[in-house]
């Protein structure tokens, strides 16, 4: 089944170019492994983008911005950027974004909600991932 999506797709997309000039595909995944040679080899297409996982201080700069886009979520004190980025290591941003909000959704779940702590960001990490959390 996913073979014959697969030919599908680049037939269509082989179809077009030639029929519509100006048109754009834009693809994108998390896992670069598991995509089909044929939708890779040369000629399909014309610009690769590659954005590396976060890490060091272009991670630690991610969180403190992912944190103060969500100022208005409770966290408890020890749950900082700092220790995030020490704990996570390396993340793709959407991983990370995902991982925010799963935390964010299960404490406001609660009655009163209450605030994020690490073991709820943890929680939220290997839910996200399939990964413990280093230093959890």
């Amino acid at each position: 089944l996913i073979a014959t999506a697969t030919n599908e797709i680049l037939k269509a997309m082989d179809g077009l170019m030639g029929a519509i000039p100006e048109m754009g595909f834009f693809a994108a995944t998390n896992n670069p492994e598991a995509i089909d040679a044929a939708a890779t080899r040369g000629g399909r297409f014309g610009e690769k983008l590659h954005v590396d996982l976060l890490r060091g201080e272009d991670l630690l700069s991610f969180v403190r911005a992912d944190l103060q886009r969500r100022r208005g979520v409770a966290r408890a004190p020890d749950l900082t950027a700092e220790w995030i980025a020490a704990a996570v290591g390396e993340i793709g941003p959407a991983d990370l974004i995902a991982t925010g909000d799963r935390a964010i959704n299960a404490t406001v779940a609660e009655d009163p909600p209450r605030a994020i702590g690490r073991s709820d960001f943890s929680e939220a990490f290997t839910a996200t991932t399939g990964r413990l959390l280093d230093g959890a």
